[in-house]
């Protein structure tokens, strides 16, 4: 389970606060400094931060717009190429933009005296070099800047960087996961101030008030030395503000009907008139209904019972949310932190994705309902846009999960032979037709809702162990059934 050495209250962001009591001001470790040194002689301001951060911002929008057109140029095929030299005149055009950005940094941070006049300012190498000055500016304001990762081998690039507000940190985290002592840091951020790509392309497609099309709670510090988790409560309050609490009575009617009589998923499969694809959609996004509110039922009944308020539910929401995400973001920073000179490969990165859902169905911590759920939404996801889903690394990886998970459904509550009645072939035909991407039969997903916590439990726990057993033969050659922690004394 969870034990906190240290942890930090949060100062500015008083509406999120920590699920847990007991939270004491942390201080940074033998010979560790919590931020990096700000600059001496003058003290730098809050406005002297944002106006960084601002420039920052200008100054990696322009780098970016020069990656994107060489990424398009290198897309263009044998018939475009006769519009190779408009491309080719926009590329220019934009370095030059970017090398104007990045000299308006630099000069910006010459004035605050945190580094010394002169130095490139072009826009391949001068942002990179740039980085350390300006976190040195933003860290004492509470902001980190960071490089966003989801597992082994993600690349530290100008597209994977952010910037976020730093609400609390947490150090030296530990987390048990069948036998596995796990060791990290956590940085809960109440806010992104500045997106990766993938996040700025999820904030382009949702309109306004909406959640995030694609939802990262919680993900790994590709920048941190130390295995770091960053825990984006902002994203979890914009889903409860947009998506649970305003579903919330449907939510809980659903759970409701399909515990009284899990077979009712089957007639949503078959209902007539009704596009299989359709129905598929239908029974996955109730299915998840179910699990979700196994998973966030209890904290309903509570907060119904002290007759909280709107605000008041919302924080404890965002810190239950939080902490169940905790545990698969930390089994994947420590897997990720292992596998980092091994030279990563897909099947290595798809490896670590599955050990780390499995630690969150299996932890004595982890979350097995709220596990279900999120593959209920990202197969329901894949049926509305298989596009979409191709483009988080991921999905496949939490895909073949779920095959896993409907196979242990159907191995425990087996389909009786013989039992069909008269006429009741189209229906058959209907519920054994295998779901898209998955491969298992949509008859299954009724097996799935009769699964208990302690048979999901068991079952996360059996396969993080194959899992985590190869990511260690991978690393180490070492015995998969030896004690083990995540890190030797010496790396600590």
């Amino acid at each position: 389970m969870h034990r906190a050495a240290r942890s930090v209250l949060p100062s500015a962001f008083a509406l999120l606060v920590a699920f847990s009591a007991g939270c004491t001001p942390a201080q940074p470790r033998d010979g560790e400094s919590s931020r990096p040194p700000a600059r001496t002689g003058t003290r730098i301001t809050a406005d002297d931060a944002r106006g960084t951060l601002e420039a920052f911002r200008r100054a990696l929008s322009a780098s970016r717009d020069v990656l994107r057109l060489v990424e398009r140029l290198g897309d263009e095929s044998d018939a475009a190429a006769s519009a190779a030299g408009s491309q080719i005149a926009s590329l220019d055009a934009a370095r030059r933009r970017a090398t104007l950005a990045n000299a308006e940094l630099r000069d910006a941070l010459v004035e605050l005296e945190v580094i010394e006049q002169g130095g490139a300012t072009t826009e391949e190498s001068g942002l990179v070099e740039l980085l350390a000055p300006v976190e040195r500016v933003l860290a004492p304001h509470d902001w980190i800047v960071f490089y966003t990762g989801d597992g082994p081998g993600a690349r530290r690039s100008l597209g994977s960087l952010a910037v976020g507000h730093v609400a609390w940190r947490e150090l030296d985290r530990t987390l048990d996961v069948d036998g596995d002592t796990l060791r990290y840091d956590v940085v809960h951020l109440d806010g992104i101030e500045i997106g990766d790509f993938l996040h700025e392309r999820a904030a382009a497609a949702a309109g306004p008030g909406d959640a995030p099309s694609i939802f990262r709670p919680a993900f790994i510090d590709a920048s941190a030395e130390r295995r770091r988790v960053i825990i984006d409560r902002s994203a979890i309050a914009a889903v409860g503000r947009a998506s649970f609490f305003p579903r919330l009575d449907r939510i809980r009617a659903t759970a409701e009907e399909l515990e009284r009589s899990p077979e009712r998923l089957l007639d949503v499969l078959t209902a007539p008139g009704v596009a299989p694809e359709v129905s598929l959609v239908d029974a996955l996004g109730r299915a998840g209904h179910l699990f979700r509110w196994r998973s966030l039922g209890p904290l309903v009944a509570e907060l119904d019972e002290r007759r909280l308020g709107p605000t008041q539910r919302l924080e404890r929401f965002v810190s239950t949310y939080a902490r169940f995400e905790e545990v698969r973001a930390a089994v994947t920073a420590v897997l990720s932190a292992q596998l980092a000179d091994a030279e990563p490969t897909p099947e290595d990165q798809a490896a670590v994705a599955r050990a780390a859902l499995w630690a969150q169905m299996g932890a004595e911590d982890g979350d097995p309902w709220g596990a279900v759920a999120g593959l209920l939404a990202l197969t329901r996801g894949a049926q509305l846009d298989p596009a979409a889903a191709r483009v988080d690394p991921r999905a496949r990886a939490f895909l073949d999960v779920f095959a896993e998970v409907l196979d242990e459904a159907a191995r425990l509550f087996p389909r009786p032979s013989g039992t069909s009645e008269p006429g009741e072939g189209e229906r058959e035909a209907g519920v054994d037709r295998p779901i898209p991407g998955v491969g298992r039969p949509a008859r299954t997903l009724s097996d799935l809702l009769r699964l208990d916590s302690d048979r999901l439990r068991g079952l996360g726990c059996k396969w993080y162990r194959r899992e985590r057993a190869g990511v260690t033969k991978r690393t180490h050659d070492e015995d998969p059934d030896t004690p083990r922690t995540s890190e030797s004394d010496e790396d600590r």
